[in-house]
C-alpha cells in the first residue's frame, strides 16, 4: 500500500486504480512484498518515459505481465518495450495488445515461425527469448531475412514488431533504466511541491480536521444535552 500510494502520488493518479495495478503486476511476476518498490519504480518510469497517464498505464500492463513472465521477460525490460511504443502513437492498450500478439507468436509458433527460429538456430521461441530478449530475437529474425509480416500472424504483433525493430529503441532502453531505483521517490517529491498538491494536502487536512472536531464534540455535546 506504502509503494502503490507513491506511485499514485508520483503519477497523481487515482489511488484505487494504482494499488490494482501493482496487485496485478506483482501476480503476475511472483514479486514478493519487499519487491512492491521495484514494480513502483518501473511503474512510475513507463510513465516519465512514455506517453500516457498513470491511470492509462495502470490499467494496459497487467494485461501482459503474466504472459511476459510466462515468457521469461523481466518487468523491467516490458516496461521499457511499454514506454516506447507510446512514443510512436500507439496507446497504452494498443502498446499492451503489441507486446501480447509478438509474444504469443513466439511462444506458440506457427510453422512458418517455427522454421525461421530453425533458421536462426533456436527450436523455440522461448529459447529465442531467453538469449536474445523479445526485442533481440525480432531483430535477429529480421536481420536472417525472414517475411515478418507473415510469421508474426496478427497485425499488432506485426506494428509491434516493426516499431521495436527500430534503430532508436536500444538507446531508449538504456535511458530508461538510467536513474530507475527509486525514481518513484524522487518524482512523488516532485508532484507533493507543487502548488496544486500543497492545496490538495491543506482541503485535506481541514477535512481530517472536521472530522475530527466533529468525532470529539458531539458526544460531548450529547452528554450536555442530555
Amino acid at each position: 500500500l506504502k509503494a502503490a500510494i507513491a506511485a499514485a502520488e508520483a503519477g497523481n493518479a487515482d489511488l484505487g486504480n494504482t494499488t490494482n495495478a501493482l496487485i496485478s503486476i506483482m501476480n503476475g511476476y511472483g514479486f514478493s512484498a519487499d519487491q512492491a518498490g521495484h514494480a513502483s519504480d518501473v511503474l512510475t518510469q513507463v510513465v516519465n518515459k512514455g506517453v500516457g497517464t498513470m491511470n492509462e498505464f495502470a490499467s494496459a500492463l497487467p494485461n501482459v505481465t503474466g504472459l511476459a513472465n510466462s515468457a521469461g521477460i523481466s518487468f523491467d525490460d516490458l516496461g521499457a518495450m511499454m514506454a516506447y511504443l507510446t512514443t510512436k502513437g500507439t496507446s497504452a492498450s494498443e502498446a499492451s495488445t503489441q507486446l501480447s500478439a509478438m509474444i504469443s507468436a513466439l511462444i506458440r509458433p506457427s510453422t512458418q515461425m517455427t522454421d525461421a527460429l530453425k533458421k536462426i538456430g533456436f527450436e523455440s521461441g522461448l529459447a529465442a527469448i531467453k538469449q536474445l530478449g523479445l526485442v533481440g530475437t525480432f531483430n535477429k529474425l529480421k536481420e536472417s531475412g525472414a517475411d515478418i509480416p507473415n510469421i508474426t500472424g496478427r497485425i499488432e504483433g506485426l506494428r509491434g514488431a516493426i516499431a521495436l525493430t527500430g534503430d532508436d529503441f536500444q538507446g531508449f532502453a538504456g535511458q530508461f533504466n538510467d536513474g530507475l531505483d527509486g525514481i518513484t521517490e524522487r518524482t512523488q517529491k516532485i508532484q507533493d511541491a507543487s502548488p496544486a498538491a500543497q492545496m490538495d494536502l491543506f482541503n485535506s487536512t481541514i477535512s481530517t480536521l472536521s472530522i475530527t472536531v466533529g468525532q470529539t464534540l458531539i458526544p460531548a455535546l450529547n452528554s450536555l444535552l442530555q
